[in-house]
């Protein structure tokens, strides 16, 4: 496609912006080697792109939801992912206007300076969720509808959403080179816009705006995080009437709320399911350490008082959430928050360097696999104390045998790499069969990376069928695999491979003198 609006777009401005998403810990598909190559190889101004591009097929993740359904991730070629925020980047002021103030529409919004970072001043999810809560108990004997849109990003369609640009921005070339991109990526299987990428989130919220308009019209109170929504409203009748609303503008746009999330609650109901895990593991906390002073008398001395010690309040509590979580995995039915509740655990876990719940980790993922990527990054850091365990932990989530969605293997192989080196032969083995037989290209090559880190020192027998199987885009991958293997073996593998193209010998040659950090990866 040829880009009308190329001499107007800040191509460098939205590689740095995709470079920082990239390196931070933002990427919804964990898949920063192509973006740490590019950095490498040119650095802040990122790479030539001409006026011509030829837009390419994205990879689909299929990741799991906290309700049991899926969500399909993209992953973008990097060089059309730069377009892509180059072109919404030229319109987020127009975007901008359509939308409320931040406090009532929080998600994604486009920083309109020139900062690295596309969403400067945003807001976090939680501080959001805070300011809904405090609105809702300003508003005292309240009723709140909470609901999101069921399967939203797949919903929408460019040529609604192409209108709705047109009629709040005069780049009219902007919108049709976009137009034109989100259509060949539909043409290429991507259904409504990509998920897992920055650019697509501004272009939600627009997607949305005339529902904002709505309900400012009517004066209810209205809070959006993208697609969940709140509404606060003074009794239950009004509630379902604003929901009535909500329900017939969403229809004429293709759309609709989720069942299963969709609820009428009383105020203090909201308010509660609005606390986010940690605000409640530090209530549970504090109501320890209150609970806990203990006051002595030494003779005829005054009395002292003893507090507890936070940090073993804090790790008594851990474990016994944890208890309490496990005794929850078995219902037929778990508890709305056992995902959050459960992946803090993890987190304190990990922080606190206790490994004992490294081996229920499989049996754990079997039933909430939307936190594969927060319990194993817990296995792979408590690790260094119990190695074997954590080892054997990774090598049967990702068994053949077991079934899974492509993200829990794709986060698994990503973690993989925080591991220590040694002795894996059995990850390795494992890891080889997923970067030779699996069906998702990018699980291969994320596969293929990790084997590289822990299979034998002079074994490069992956690498080579990797590559007699593999597409051009993909073969970066192979030579980031062996970076670490011994010199020789290494340098007589770049030297083969290294003639197939100009790209790749440089990539031999900046691997050789510098390796890239596994965590980087």
């Amino acid at each position: 496609m040829e880009l009308r609006s190329f001499s107007t777009l800040d191509i460098p401005l939205a590689w740095r912006r995709v470079r920082t998403w990239a390196q931070g810990l933002g990427m919804d598909i964990p898949d920063r080697l192509p973006f740490e190559v590019l950095d490498r190889l040119h650095g802040d101004t990122g790479p030539s792109i001409r006026t011509h591009i030829e837009v390419r097929p994205g990879v689909v993740v299929i990741a799991s939801k906290k309700s049991g359904t899926f969500r399909p991730f993209v992953r973008l070629d990097p060089m059309d992912l730069i377009v892509y925020q180059a072109l919404v980047d030229a319109l987020g002021p127009a975007i901008e206007t359509t939308l409320p103030p931040r406090e009532f529409v929080g998600a994604y919004r486009q920083a309109l300076s020139s900062d690295d970072d596309a969403f400067a001043g945003n807001a976090s999810n939680d501080e959001f969720r805070a300011g809904v809560s405090e609105a809702i108990e300003r508003a005292g004997e309240a009723y709140v509808l909470q609901t999101d849109i069921s399967g939203y990003f797949l919903g929408i369609r460019p040529g609604t959403l192409k209108s709705q640009l047109l009629e709040v921005s005069d780049r009219a070339d902007v919108v049709g080179d976009l137009a034109q991109m989100l259509g060949r990526w539909q043409d290429l299987g991507i259904r409504g816009l990509p998920q897992g990428v920055r650019p697509s989130s501004p272009l939600g919220n627009v997607y949305l705006a005339s529902l904002d308009r709505l309900l400012g019209s009517m004066s209810v109170p209205f809070f959006r995080w993208m697609d969940d929504m709140w509404a606060i409203c003074d009794s239950f009748g009004a509630a379902r009437r604003v929901q009535d609303h909500i329900e017939r503008h969403l229809y004429g746009m293709a759309l609709t709320l989720n069942g299963e999330k969709t609820r009428i609650l009383r105020a203090e109901t909201a308010i509660r399911r609005l606390k986010p895990a940690r605000e409640r593991f530090e209530q549970k906390k504090q109501a320890a350490m209150d609970a806990g002073t203990v006051t002595i008398t030494w003779g005829d001395y005054e009395e002292e008082e003893i507090l507890p010690d936070p940090d073993e309040i804090d790790r008594e509590l851990t474990l016994e959430e944890f208890d309490r979580l496990m005794s929850d995995l078995e219902a037929e039915d778990l508890p709305s928050a056992f995902s959050a509740d459960m992946g803090l655990v993890f987190r304190k876990l990990e922080a606190i360097g206790d490994a004992q719940a490294v081996v229920f980790v499989p049996d754990i993922l079997r039933r909430v696999p939307d936190i594969v990527d927060t319990a194993m990054r817990y296995v792979a850091a408590v690790a260094r104390t119990n190695r074997e365990a954590a080892t054997s932990v990774f090598a049967e989530v990702l068994h053949a045998d077991r079934s899974s969605r492509d993200f829990e293997k794709l986060a698994t192989c990503n973690r993989a790499l925080s591991l220590p080196s040694g002795d894996g032969r059995t990850l390795a083995s494992v890891l080889g069969g997923i970067a030779l037989n699996d069906a998702n290209p990018l699980i291969r090559a994320k596969a293929l990376v990790a084997w590289g880190k822990h299979s034998a020192i002079n074994d490069i027998s992956v690498v080579e069928a990797f590559l007699r199987s593999s597409d051009p885009g993909w073969r970066m991958y192979a030579f980031v695999a062996l970076q670490e293997k011994a010199r020789v073996v290494r340098d007589n593998a770049y030297d083969r491979w290294g003639g197939a193209s100009p790209g790749l010998k440089q990539i031999a040659d900046l691997l050789r003198g510098s390796p890239i950090r596994w965590s980087k990866l």
